[in-house]
C-alpha cells in the first residue's frame, strides 16, 4: 500500500494553493501509489510512462496512467482504482487456459500470439503523446483542466513539461517539489523499518569488505567485497525487498576522480566508504572511514577531533532543522594547522546546510537542504535519519574486526 499520508498531502496542497498534483517522478509515483511504476520509468527517468493524478478535493478520486505490464500489480497493490494503461515495447503472451497436458506446445504459442496486440500497436519504447492523452482525459473528467496543478519541476525534462502544457493548455503548472519534501520528511513505521534494514545490510557489507582487506587489493575489489556482503546478508535473512546497492569507495588520499578505483590497499592507507543500499524503495546511506594497519600520527590527531559527535542530540522532534548541521559541526570546526574542513557540512549561498538525504529520498541525488529558518511543526517521531545516531555515536569506540589491526577513523 502507499506510504503517503493522503490527509496531510491534501492539507499541504491547500496551503500551497494547489488543486491537485500531477506526479511524474518514479520515486514519487511509487510513494503515492504503493506500487513500483515499472521498468520504463526507471530506465528513461522521464515523465510519461507512469503518472498519478492526485486531486486536492477528497471528493475526487485519484487516477493513474501506467504501462499495461504493470496493471496486475496495481490492481493487487494500490488503492487507486482508476487505472489507464498504455502499451510498452514489451510483448506479452497470455497462455491462460491453454496449458492442457495433451495440447502441443506449438499450438499454445500460436494461439497466445494471436491474442496479443499486433507489433504495430506497440511503440519502440513508450508513446508519450498517448500517455499524456490518458492523463489529460483524467484531468478533464475531474473538472481540473483550468486548475492550478503541482508537478515536480526539479525532475521533469523541459521537453516533457512542454508536452504536458500542450495537452492541458489552460491548466497552470507550478512546482510541487516543496510539497513532496515536506511529505517525505515524516516517515511511517514501514519506511523506518525499511531504512533500518537497509542500514543493517549496509553494515553487513562494510564488515565483509573490511574482513577481506589485504595489501595490494584495489579499491574496486573492496567495492566488490562490500556488494557481496550486502547480497549475502540479504540472502541469509530472506530479504526479498533489496533492490540495489551503491558505493563510493576509495583508497588513499584521492577520494574521487581519476585513480580512485585503482589505488591499492597498503599499510597506513586511508579507506573511505560512502555506501548504501535500496530496500523497498528507500535508500540507506552510511559513511565510514578506516585506516588499514597502523595509523599515522596526523591521522590519530584528526580522529581525536572527530570523536565528539554531540550534534546528534539536536535531532529531536520540534527542533529547527537548520540547527542540526551547526551543532553537528561544532566539534569539527576548521583547524588551520591540520588543514581540516568539516565533512558533511556545505556552504550553500552563505547558509550552512546539511547535504544528507537523511532517509528522505528514494534514490541517490534526492538531497534535502535544511535551512536555518525551516521547522517541521509535527509532534512525535518525525524526522528519521538513516543510519541512526547510534551507528555514529559509538563509531570512534567500535574497533574494526579482521585479520589485521585497523583503526576506524569515523
Amino acid at each position: 500500500m502507499a506510504d503517503v499520508d493522503i490527509a496531510r498531502a491534501r492539507a499541504l496542497m491547500a496551503a500551497a494553493g494547489l488543486d491537485g498534483l500531477v506526479v511524474v517522478k518514479p520515486e514519487n509515483v511509487q510513494y503515492v501509489s504503493g506500487v513500483h511504476p515499472g521498468p520504463a520509468s526507471w530506465l528513461w527517468r522521464r515523465a510519461g510512462p507512469a503518472m498519478v493524478l492526485l486531486p486536492a478535493d477528497d471528493a475526487l478520486a485519484p487516477a493513474a496512467v501506467i504501462p499495461d505490464t504493470q496493471e496486475v500489480a496495481f490492481r493487487q497493490g494500490s488503492d487507486i482504482r482508476d487505472l489507464r494503461t498504455h502499451p510498452l515495447w514489451i510483448e506479452i503472451d497470455d497462455v491462460s487456459g491453454l496449458l492442457a497436458d495433451d495440447r502441443p506446445i506449438e499450438d499454445v504459442i500460436r494461439v497466445a500470439a494471436q491474442r496479443r496486440p499486433k507489433p504495430a500497436d506497440r511503440p519502440g519504447t513508450y508513446d508519450l503523446d498517448r500517455c499524456l492523452r490518458l492523463l489529460s482525459d483524467a484531468v478533464r473528467e475531474r473538472g481540473l483542466e483550468h486548475s492550478r496543478l503541482g508537478i515536480e519541476l526539479d525532475f521533469i525534462a523541459a521537453n516533457d513539461l512542454r508536452a504536458v502544457r500542450d495537452r492541458l493548455p489552460h491548466a497552470r503548472f507550478v512546482d510541487s517539489t516543496r510539497v513532496f519534501a515536506e511529505l517525505r520528511a515524516i516517515k511511517n513505521a514501514r519506511e523506518i523499518a525499511a531504512l533500518r534494514l537497509g542500514a543493517e545490510l549496509t553494515e553487513a557489507g562494510l564488515r565483509n569488505a573490511v574482513a577481506h582487506l589485504a595489501p595490494g587489493m584495489p579499491a574496486a575489489g573492496v567495492a566488490l567485497a562490500y556488494r557481496a556482503g550486502v547480497i549475502e546478508a540479504a540472502r541469509e535473512r530472506g530479504v526479498a525487498s533489496l533492490e540495489a546497492t551503491w558505493d563510493i569507495i576509495s583508497v588513499g588520499p584521492q577520494p574521487w576522480g581519476r585513480g580512485m578505483t585503482t589505488a591499492q590497499v597498503e599499510d597506513g592507507a586511508l579507506l573511505k566508504f560512502d555506501v548504501g543500499c535500496t530496500v523497498a524503495g528507500l535508500e540507506a546511506d552510511v559513511g565510514r572511514t578506516f585506516v588499514f594497519g597502523r595509523a599515522r600520527e596526523y591521522q590519530r590527531r584528526i580522529q581525536a577531533r572527530r570523536a565528539d559527535l554531540r550534534g546528534f542530540s539536536c535531532r529531536a522532534g520540534g527542533n529547527a532543522r537548520g540547527r542540526v548541521p551547526d551543532l553537528h559541526a561544532r566539534p569539527l570546526r576548521p583547524q588551520p594547522r591540520l588543514g581540516l574542513r568539516p565533512r558533511g557540512v556545505a556552504v550553500h549561498r552563505g547558509r550552512r546546510a546539511l547535504r544528507a538525504g537523511a532517509g528522505h529520498g528514494l534514490r541517490a541525488g534526492d538531497a534535502v537542504l535544511y535551512r536555518r529558518h525551516r521547522r517541521l511543526h509535527h509532534r512525535g517521531p518525525d524526522l528519521h535519519h538513516a543510519p541512526g545516531p547510534r551507528e555514529y555515536e559509538h563509531a570512534a569506540a567500535r574497533p574494526c574486526r579482521g585479520a589485521l589491526r585497523r583503526r576506524e577513523m569515523r
